[in-house]
C-alpha cells in the first residue's frame, strides 16, 4: 500500500503560530499575578507556559493550588526557591508539576514546602508544624514524552460534569494503573507508524488523564480550560491500545486544532459561530439533526482526520493481532461515516466555484482532510463497506462490533 501524504507544513506552522498567541496570554497572566515568580522562568521555553495546570489555575481563580507550586518544577534548578507556599487540595494532595505528588492526611489547608539544598528531600508545614506525608514521583508514558496525571485534583475535578452541568465523580487511580501500559503502547504505535501526526502531539500535549465513568455521563474530552491535556474515559473492559490510538488522535486532536485555528478569521469567510444549515427538502431533514456551528463541525472533521491517519497507519503497517486489526477496521469504518458527512457539509461552493465557508488559508486545512478520506476509501473502501455498524451506540462499542462482525 502507498504511503499517506505527509501532513502539510502549513499545519505545523499554524500550530506554532496559534500556540504562540495562546501562550502570550498565559505569560501576561503570570506576570500580572506574580512578577517576581515570572522573572524566574525561562521566557523563551513555550512548554513552561503550556503547562495545563496553569490554564486550570487561572480558570478556577486559584482554587486548590498556588501559582508557586505549579511553576516550581518548571524553574531551572539554580533558580528554584528553597521555600514555597502551597495548598493541600480537597483530596489531600499537593501536586508539583514535573516533580510529583505529596500525599498528606489533611485537606483544604495552606502549607509551606521547604526544600533542602543539594538534596531531593523536603518538609511540609501547616500552621508552623511539620506534617507527615508520602511522596510519589510523576508518571510518564514509556517514551517519557507525556505525563499521565494519576490522581484526581481540585483543579481538574470541576471539569467532570454531566449533560446538565452537574459535577460527577470519576475513578482515576485504579484505571490508570490498569491502563497505563496500553496508553504507552498506543503512543508507541503512533510514534512509529504515524510520526507526522506524532510531531503535532509533541508540540501540543504535556499531560494526559485516564478516568473511568462507567455510566458515561462524561465522555472522553479536551478543553481549553486545561489546555495541553487530554482526558480518556476508559469505561469498557475490552479497551486496549487500539482504543487509545483512536482516543489519543481524537482528544489530543482537539488540543492540536485549538492551536492551529486560534485565529478563526484567518480560516473562515463567515462567522465561525454560524449554525450550518442545508437547503431544500432533504436539508430540512438534515437540519433537524444538525445544530453545530461551523467551528464545531470543522473541529470535529480535524479529529476524524487524525483518527483516520492513525488507525490507517496501524492497520497497514503495525503488527497488530488479527483481533486488534479487525477492531481497528471497525473503528475506522465508524469514523469514516462521520468524516464523509462533514466533508460534504463543509465542502459547499458558491456560484464562482469558491468555498462558501473557507478562506484560502482555510482551504489549506480542509483540502488535505478530503485527500486523506479519498485515499483511504480507495485503499480500504471495499473492505470497510462490508462492516456492519447498525448496532453501534454513540461511543464505539467493541462488544457490539464483534457481535455483528465476528472475526472469520
Amino acid at each position: 500500500m502507498s504511503e499517506v501524504e505527509v501532513i502539510p507544513q502549513y499545519f505545523h506552522q499554524a500550530l506554532v503560530d496559534g500556540r504562540i498567541r495562546i501562550l502570550e496570554n498565559v505569560r501576561a497572566l503570570i506576570y500580572k499575578t506574580d512578577p517576581q515568580l515570572f522573572d524566574l522562568l525561562d521566557y523563551e521555553n513555550d512548554m513552561v507556559f503550556n503547562e495545563p495546570f496553569l490554564f486550570a489555575y487561572f480558570y478556577s481563580k486559584g482554587k486548590g493550588a498556588t501559582l508557586e507550586q505549579i511553576l516550581w518544577g518548571h524553574i531551572e534548578k539554580d533558580k528554584q526557591p528553597k521555600c514555597i507556599n502551597a495548598k493541600i487540595d480537597e483530596y489531600g494532595f499537593i501536586y508539583l508539576p514535573k516533580v510529583g505528588w505529596i500525599k498528606t492526611n489533611q485537606a483544604n489547608r495552606e502549607a509551606v514546602i521547604t526544600f533542602t539544598v543539594g538534596t531531593d528531600s523536603m518538609s511540609v508545614t501547616v500552621d508552623g508544624n511539620d506534617i507527615e506525608f508520602d511522596f510519589e514521583p510523576i508518571l510518564l508514558t514509556a517514551n517519557k514524552h507525556f505525563e499521565v496525571v494519576k490522581h484526581q485534583h481540585t483543579l481538574l475535578a470541576n471539569h467532570f460534569f454531566d449533560s446538565k452541568n452537574r459535577i460527577i465523580k470519576v475513578e482515576i487511580d485504579n484505571i490508570t494503573n490498569s491502563q497505563k501500559e496500553n496508553l504507552s503502547k498506543a503512543f508507541s504505535l503512533i510514534q512509529n507508524f504515524e510520526p507526522e501526526y506524532y510531531k503535532l502531539l509533541e508540540q501540543s500535549i504535556l499531560k494526559l488523564m485516564i478516568f473511568n465513568d462507567p455510566e458515561v455521563k462524561r465522555n472522553s474530552f479536551a478543553t481549553l480550560s486545561v489546555h495541553g491535556c487530554a482526558f480518556f474515559n476508559s469505561f469498557q473492559r475490552e479497551y486496549d491500545e487500539v482504543f487509545f490510538v483512536e482516543d489519543i488522535a481524537h482528544q489530543c486532536g482537539h488540543v492540536v486544532f485549538n492551536n492551529i485555528i486560534y485565529e478563526r478569521r484567518d480560516v473562515f469567510k463567515i462567522s465561525s459561530e454560524t449554525i450550518i444549515k442545508e437547503k431544500g427538502f432533504l436539508g430540512m431533514i438534515v437540519n433537524l439533526l444538525e445544530d453545530r456551528t461551523l467551528f464545531v463541525a470543522f473541529h470535529a472533521m480535524f479529529t476524524y482526520y487524525g483518527i483516520s491517519r492513525c488507525l490507517f497507519a496501524c492497520i497497514t503497517k503495525a503488527e497488530l493481532s488479527a483481533l486488534q486489526k479487525h477492531e481497528a477496521m471497525g473503528r475506522l469504518a465508524f469514523c469514516l461515516r462521520k468524516y464523509k458527512n462533514d466533508i460534504n457539509l463543509l465542502g459547499k461552493l458558491d456560484e464562482d466555484g469558491k468555498s462558501v465557508y473557507f478562506t484560502d488559508d482555510g482551504i489549506l486545512l480542509y483540502q488535505p482532510m478530503v485527500t486523506l478520506y479519498n485515499k483511504i476509501q480507495m485503499e480500504l473502501g471495499s473492505q470497510l463497506s462490508k462492516i456492519n455498524l447498525l448496532n453501534q451506540p454513540y461511543n464505539f462499542s467493541v462488544k457490539n462490533f464483534h457481535k455483528s462482525n465476528p472475526l472469520k
